[in-house]
């Protein structure tokens, strides 16, 4: 009985399945199978972050060279 029980369990778990990534993105109209598609978002996401953390340092790092001489010319004036 406790075998039936488990089997019907298991089909039932089946069928929902189905539903969940076939059945519901059909009527949607979304794509099938999401499950897979979010690990493509999520790492042109991590990409996108990439790229802008790139930028953000590159225009720290100009900031920085732009200012470098700035404070060599004011420290030679407060040594002299």
């Amino acid at each position: 009985m406790l075998l039936r029980w488990i089997e019907s369990g298991g089909i039932a778990l089946v069928f929902l399945g189905v539903a969940v990534e076939i059945f519901i993105p059909l009527i949607r109209g979304t794509p099938l199978f999401p499950i897979f598609s979010g690990a493509r978002t999520r790492k042109l996401a991590r990409d996108l972050a990439k790229a802008n953390q790139e930028v953000d340092e590159a225009a720290l790092r100009g900031e920085i060279e732009s200012r470098r001489p700035h404070q060599d010319a004011t420290n030679q004036t407060k040594g002299a």
